[in-house]
């Protein structure tokens, strides 16, 4: 069975291809991203039903312990949004401009206004 290489594991080229999994899963009630470019995320769901009513909503309608979601949004725009969620103080620049931008998207998207908040900073 093929494993899916931790984003802590080794360094990435931009042009590797192989998927990544983040782990930011502390607790038993866990949920799994994937992206449009096969990478992982797997987040707390405690944490995305605070950050957000979006999720909240969708986590009192489900009814697995564990849950994958195809998301159709940018796996370093995520990557963005998750780092803040879990440490926002270790988030001192988002990077590309472009990628700041997706990442707000997303939090218009997903109701999370105190990390849209903190990406809005970034770009000051």
């Amino acid at each position: 069975m093929d494993t899916i290489p931790s984003i802590n594991d080794a360094e990435r080229s931009s042009t590797d291809e192989t998927p990544i999994l983040t782990d930011y899963g502390l607790s038993t009630e866990i949920i799994t991203f994937a992206t449009l470019d096969g990478n992982l995320f797997r987040v707390d769901k405690s944490v995305l039903s605070t950050a957000s009513t979006v999720f909240r909503h969708m986590f009192e309608d489900a009814t697995d312990d564990e849950t994958i979601v195809q998301l159709k949004d940018s796996m370093a725009a995520w990557k963005l949004v998750l780092d803040i969620l879990y440490e926002a103080d270790a988030v001192k620049e988002g990077g590309e401009v472009q990628v700041i931008d997706c990442a707000i998207l997303l939090c218009d998207k997903y109701e999370m206004k105190l990390v849209r908040s903190h990406l809005i900073l970034l770009l000051w």
